[in-house]
C-alpha cells in the first residue's frame, strides 16, 4: 500500500460516561469501495454490543458529503454543525457532528 494510504479506524472510549467517539480516514486510491462503511459498522457493533455504549459520536468535514453519507448509512444522525472547528492545510473547516444510540442501532447494519 505504500505510505499513508488508508487508516481503518479508531475508537475512543469513555467508560464512566459510557460513550465512544470514532473516526476513519481512507486514502484516495481506496475510496468508494465501502471501506469506511464496513469500518464504521464494525466500530458501532463493538461500541454498542461489547462495550455497552449509550452514545457514539463521529465527525466529518461538513463539506465532505461522501463521509457524512457513510455515517448516516450506518445509522448516525447529525446533531450539530461546528463552525470553524478544525484547521486543515492552514484553512478553517466546519465539522458535522453525528451521533447514534443503542435504540437506533441494528447489529451489522
Amino acid at each position: 500500500m505504500g505510505g499513508r494510504s488508508w487508516v481503518p479506524g479508531h475508537l475512543s472510549w469513555n467508560r464512566e460516561q459510557r460513550r465512544a467517539f470514532f473516526g476513519y480516514w481512507v486514502g484516495k486510491p481506496y475510496r468508494r469501495q465501502g471501506i469506511a462503511t464496513e469500518v464504521s459498522k464494525g466500530l458501532l457493533d463493538f461500541a454498542f454490543a461489547k462495550l455497552g455504549a449509550q452514545r457514539v459520536w463521529a465527525m466529518a468535514f461538513a463539506d465532505n458529503l461522501a463521509s457524512r453519507r457513510v455515517l448516516e448509512k450506518v445509522g448516525l444522525r447529525q446533531e450539530a454543525l461546528l463552525r470553524r472547528n478544525t484547521i486543515l492545510h492552514g484553512r478553517w473547516r466546519d465539522d458535522a457532528l453525528l451521533w447514534g444510540a443503542p435504540r437506533e442501532w441494528r447489529p451489522g447494519s
